[in-house]
């Protein structure tokens, strides 16, 4: 299984992703201060007996504003896809804003295919504990970013 890991630095406008053989997918960007983007993301199955896992985790930081669609697609012919895509975005202050919209267009019965997303800010507890450890606000926004960033093995 191929495992394509990404901390993407810019997000296209659109961007059409192919998926023909066993993949996980793990992609991180972290959306500009004062940034307002609007982006759509196309991953597309056509091969049969494909499994796929598409984790994307985006961090906004102040004033930023990013509408975001991903599309999970399964033509006909890809007989037993089996493939989930999973959102995760973290607000890192209360005036940014997203809109996330995941959804799948399936056009083959014989599948597995799910979506899901989640939106949160930094967690006050985990903030207020390590702000107790002598860690500055910075720092631990730095340290929590960076843990959000990471994508199970």
């Amino acid at each position: 299984m191929k495992v394509n890991s990404i901390l993407l630095g810019d997000l296209s406008e659109n961007t059409y992703v192919e998926i023909v053989q066993n993949t996980i997918y793990n992609i991180g960007y972290i959306c500009p201060k004062c940034a307002y983007l609007k982006r759509k993301l196309t991953f597309v199955h056509k091969n049969p007996n494909i499994f796929s896992r598409i984790n994307f985790k985006v961090i906004l930081k102040e004033k930023a504003k990013l509408d975001l669609e991903i599309l999970l697609r399964i033509d006909k012919g890809a007989v037993n896809t089996d493939t989930f895509l999973n959102v995760r975005a973290m607000l890192l202050r209360d005036d940014t804003y997203i809109r996330i919209i995941p959804s799948l267009e399936i056009h083959e019965s014989e599948v597995k295919a799910g979506h899901g997303a989640t939106i949160s800010y930094i967690d006050e507890l985990q903030s207020y504990y390590l702000k107790t450890r002598g860690l500055n606000m910075k720092q631990v926004e730095n340290l929590l970013v960076s843990a959000f960033l990471q994508f199970e093995e």
